[in-house]
């Protein structure tokens, strides 16, 4: 492609670029974050003229890419050369390493440099790490010579070296200390002078570049940055200098229980709410094509939506944030959340939030799926339209493993839940606790492996789970004997696994037909 442009750029040219201000990076990376011993070993992977990876560059600015200068460097210039996508930690340590910024000064130890060619290893052995206050105060040139020491901020150039060795041999004999010259000489023509004619290969984009394409190439080049995936772009096209997409979702996650509770990751949900509503569509295309103003107008309430949504399944059984069935489930119910009160369509709500729960409706192309959702819900809501039915056999029910279908496995988990659990042997209520422990029914010798499947999975105390042991528990529940034996969809007759795996699937075949029975059908077990 004629826009994208394989090209090796020299690593003078770009730390050049980076002290000019010409150079610089999108204002949505995080900051520089190598500690010295990273730096340290790309320092001698650069001394070795070994491969370092390569960059990813785009060419000039875009209008969707708000800039910062590098760490240390100098504000950036009003003409900027590239925008550094892929390479700011490699480049940001360079160039505190060779222009002579950050708080450390590193050092290249030449006296080990005798005998044959060193290697990576000997090189990386002997670069030191020095405080830059204790550099500036305790290292002058007769210390730097009379040590061997050659600061790497002296490779800038060859001549800016040869002026180093010459200052440094004129400042040894004055103060009558003979000067390694030599050694310092042959270190620069066999090492040190590496860096002043190393390459890395490049690929430059041109700024025409769509953020869509922005973001495929930068998932399939070979990196050891930080992946740019779609809440960055967006942080970039969304910037301005009062609004910080970044900033803003750091503090919905502070100001928020329900998104703290449930989400560990970045925004990207709450801009698919934003996304579903003004792009009628949740994935990546459409959410880079929204425009800065759409972001910033639309995002307080989306994170209300988001917010309102995560409270309303936490209320409805799902208080474990791993047995949410289907991340896409909260979107349909977000985007409602900002025009209605969502618990004053609680019934109808958790109708369709378990039916499609207790189906396959969100195991494929479930983006898909929110969006229809969506325009359901606000139907239903609005004009007290039907919602389409799912379905659910009670075969399936009692076949599938937690392992075969783990959206289904998470919706029982959330459904036992929802039914307020006791503690089978000691009665104890489970809501709001911090240790259940989910086991078996069945025993794991049976032949049938029926300790594998959904249906016969069980929430216990893990002191239950102690006196019980994981795979006997139905040898001792005592069943019947007391009340919460009924809860957690327990039958009240003692039987073999088979019966009692099968009673408990019709016992839930029987509350999900009654509970939400308007919106799903279960078909009886053959």
């Amino acid at each position: 492609m004629d826009d994208i442009n394989p090209r090796p750029l020299s690593l003078d040219f770009l730390l050049d670029g980076i002290d000019g201000g010409r150079i610089v990076l999108p204002d949505f990376q995080r900051d520089f974050d190598w500690s010295d011993s990273d730096v340290v070993s790309l320092i001698a992977t650069i001394l070795s003229a070994w491969p370092a990876g390569s960059l990813l560059i785009m060419k000039g600015l875009t209008n969707y890419l708000a800039v910062r200068e590098f760490e240390s460097a100098p504000p950036k210039s009003a003409a900027t050369d590239y925008v550094v996508l892929d390479g700011q930690q490699r480049l940001t340590a360079l160039y505190h390493a060779f222009r002579n910024t950050g708080d450390t000064v590193y050092a290249c130890d030449v006296s080990t440099f005798t005998g044959e060619m060193p290697t990576v290893d000997t090189i990386e052995a002997a670069i030191r790490v020095i405080p830059r206050k204790e550099w500036d105060s305790q290292y002058p040139l007769t210390r730097q010579g009379a040590e061997k020491l050659v600061p790497l901020f002296a490779l800038s150039s060859a001549s800016e070296f040869f002026e180093w060795r010459d200052s440094v041999f004129d400042a040894m004999r004055e103060a009558n200390i003979d000067g390694p010259l030599s050694l310092f000489t042959r270190a620069y023509k066999d090492v040190l002078g590496n860096v002043n004619h190393y390459m890395f290969p490049s690929v430059v984009l041109e700024s025409n570049q769509p953020p869509q394409a922005i973001a495929r190439i930068f998932e399939r080049v070979n990196r050891t940055g930080r992946r740019l995936g779609t809440f960055d772009l967006l942080v970039a096209r969304s910037y301005s200098t009062n609004w910080n997409l970044r900033e803003r979702w750091e503090t919905a996650r502070n100001e928020s229980q329900y998104i703290d509770h449930f989400v560990d990751d970045d925004g990207t949900s709450v801009l698919q709410v934003i996304s579903m509503r003004m792009k009628k569509d949740v994935r990546q295309p459409a959410m880079l094509d929204l425009s800065s103003d759409e972001i910033q107008s639309n995002w307080d309430d989306a994170v209300r939506g988001f917010d309102s949504a995560l409270e309303f399944v936490l209320k409805s059984g799902v208080e474990n944030p791993k047995w949410l069935p289907h991340k896409a489930l909260i979107l349909p119910l977000a985007s409602v959340a900002i025009d209605h009160d969502l618990d004053g369509h609680r019934s109808l709500l958790e109708s369709w939030f378990w039916a499609r729960s207790f189906s396959h409706d969100y195991d494929v192309a479930s983006s898909t799926k929110a969006v229809s959702d969506y325009q359901e819900l606000q139907d239903a809501v609005v004009k007290g339209s039907p919602i389409s039915r799912s379905m659910l056999t009670l075969d399936e029910l009692r076949s599938f493993t937690r392992k075969q279908h783990g959206g289904l496995w998470r919706a029982f988990m959330s459904l036992l839940m929802h039914t307020a659990p006791k503690d089978p042997l000691s009665g104890e209520n489970l809501l709001g606790r911090d240790d259940i422990v989910v086991v078996s029914l069945a025993d794991r010798e049976s032949p049938t492996q029926d300790h594998l499947r959904i249906i016969s999975q069980l929430l216990c105390e893990r002191a239950t789970v102690r006196a019980a042991g994981r795979y006997k528990l139905a040898a001792a529940i005592d069943l019947g004997a007391s009340a919460q034996t009924t809860t957690q969809f327990l039958p009240d007759t003692p039987g073999t696994s088979d019966d009692y795996l099968n009673h408990r699937t019709d016992l839930v075949g029987e509350y999900l037909q009654a509970s939400f029975g308007s919106v799903l059908d279960v078909v009886a077990r053959q």
